[in-house]
């Protein structure tokens, strides 16, 4: 019953979202990044783009172009290009490769719906286009609206389509896996927003759009040790608006900066695995049952024993379960909270007779002789 009562309402569960979310907000990013940031600001969007939207397909020929000459391993583009203007822009024999975002007709209403992708990419209906692209949509939490998870594919009216971070490492010869799989995984975010990009800017990657394109005209820039997205995977999105924010563990993110997060966790070796609740349930219930049984095993030897055996067993439990259902060990304060209140029940039942017959002696006067 309790087991039911918690999966259902999940009052202890936010005991572990809580530890996660604040082991990440303490945590600092990584020294050396792979990705880079290129951000069209709300400063850029005024002056290069003057406010335009769909953005200027010129500028954005121009502000690929900059990136292009900076000798990156490959550029993404975070930005929907489905609209026939974009038609105009030429993809240039020395561009590195490109991945483009593909869009979807409309945001889905759950994470069971079927995705209807655009026809288009660059204004145009190519397939060779599609291949080089990925859907750069995100699911948030029920119960907060936090985005925590990420997939590597999508189901689709068609085929299952790779989401965006995905087609990033096919297209750079890096894939996790390229089997078509709806697992869904924990992004490990580190650190806030604003550390993280006071990081990438010391680093020299993470540049707004108008700052590239001045240091790209420079002539030795491809060359200049100044030049940080040399040989990087370069992203390519949107920070102005309201309309691509994600509430995120470590603040407000837009888009293209939790795929730059996506894009280290699997390069750190990928994210913990997100069971369904119905997996969790089943595995509370079976951790329950193994936390009593140990318990009756060791209620002969002792109070104080009890109480250490008991609490070392909740503890292995809690970490077997956390390997079988999120493949990780940190994921242990899934568990812990169930366990520990079966555990004191387990205790109040056990030990209640003992407790009533001590209270009824106190004060109680000894027999006359």
């Amino acid at each position: 019953m309790l087991v039911f009562l918690f999966s259902k309402l999940g009052p202890l569960h936010k005991f572990q979202t809580f530890v996660s979310d604040t082991t990440m907000r303490i945590d600092h990013p990584a020294a050396h990044s792979d990705v880079a940031l290129v951000e069209i600001t709300d400063y850029d969007y005024q002056s290069l783009f003057r406010r335009e939207s769909p953005l200027d397909p010129l500028q954005l020929h121009r502000l690929i172009d900059a990136i292009a000459r900076s000798h990156p391993q490959l550029i993404a583009v975070d930005i929907d290009t489905s609209p026939e203007k974009y038609r105009t822009i030429n993809l240039e024999s020395g561009w590195p490769p490109i991945v483009w975002e593909r869009d979807v007709e409309r945001i889905p209403e759950n994470e069971d719906e079927k995705l209807k992708l655009t026809d288009r990419v660059l204004g145009r209906t190519d397939e060779r286009l599609f291949e080089s692209s990925g859907v750069p949509v995100f699911f948030d939490d029920p119960e907060d609206g936090m985005t925590r998870r990420y997939t590597r594919y999508l189901e689709t009216e068609d085929d299952p389509a790779p989401t965006l971070p995905q087609a990033i490492f096919m297209k750079a010869d890096r894939p996790r896996s390229t089997e078509p799989s709806r697992t869904k995984f924990f992004i490990r975010y580190t650190g806030s927003i604003d550390e993280t990009r006071r990081l990438r800017q010391s680093q020299g990657t993470w540049m707004s759009a108008s700052e590239l394109i001045e240091r790209s005209e420079r002539p030795e820039w491809s060359e200049s040790a100044e030049n940080h997205l040399r040989g990087k995977i370069v992203l390519l999105g949107g920070t102005y608006g309201d309309d691509d924010l994600h509430y995120t563990p470590v603040g407000r993110m837009y888009g293209v900066q939790i795929i730059a997060q996506v894009l280290e966790t699997e390069l750190k070796g990928g994210g913990d695995r997100a069971p369904s609740k119905a997996a969790v349930m089943l595995l509370e219930l079976f951790e329950c049952v193994a936390v009593v049984l140990l318990f009756h095993a060791f209620h002969t030897l002792g109070f104080f024993r009890v109480i250490g055996l008991s609490l070392v067993s909740v503890i292995i439990v809690a970490i077997a379960c956390s390997l079988l259902s999120f493949g990780s060990l940190t994921r242990a304060t899934t568990f812990m909270p169930v366990l520990l209140c079966v555990l004191l029940y387990e205790f109040a039942i056990e030990y209640r007779a003992e407790v009533v017959k001590k209270l009824s002696t106190v004060g109680t006067p000894e027999p006359a002789d």
